[in-house]
């Protein structure tokens, strides 16, 4: 028998934004604090650290509107930093994020 849904989408939104917040809490990595060269990280570097450095690291560099990330996203700016340091080894953290040369 063929079953005929009328979902407007409200129920798929709910999950989604459930799931989201989920991965968000479950992802939390303890704090530490950004080395003094943070700012001027090479890519190659941060790519060596583990992930309470990275968090530490990218945090420092996107406080203060300095980059294109919102100060808020500390968790993207971490996922965004590694795919960019990927590409891009040779450049720094700063410059991965979308910030001025430091």
């Amino acid at each position: 028998m063929l079953e005929v849904r009328s979902d407007t989408g409200e129920g798929r939104r709910r999950q989604f934004n459930d799931d989201v917040q989920s991965v968000t809490t479950s992802t939390q990595v303890e704090s530490s604090t950004p080395p003094s060269n943070a700012l001027t990280m090479s890519c190659t570097e941060f790519m060596g650290l583990d992930q309470a450095t990275k968090q530490a690291v990218t945090t420092e560099v996107i406080a203060g509107n300095r980059t294109i990330v919102n100060p808020n996203n500390t968790s993207l700016a971490v996922v965004l930093a590694e795919a960019m340091c990927t590409h891009e080894p040779n450049s720094t953290v700063n410059t991965a994020l979308g910030g001025p040369p430091a």
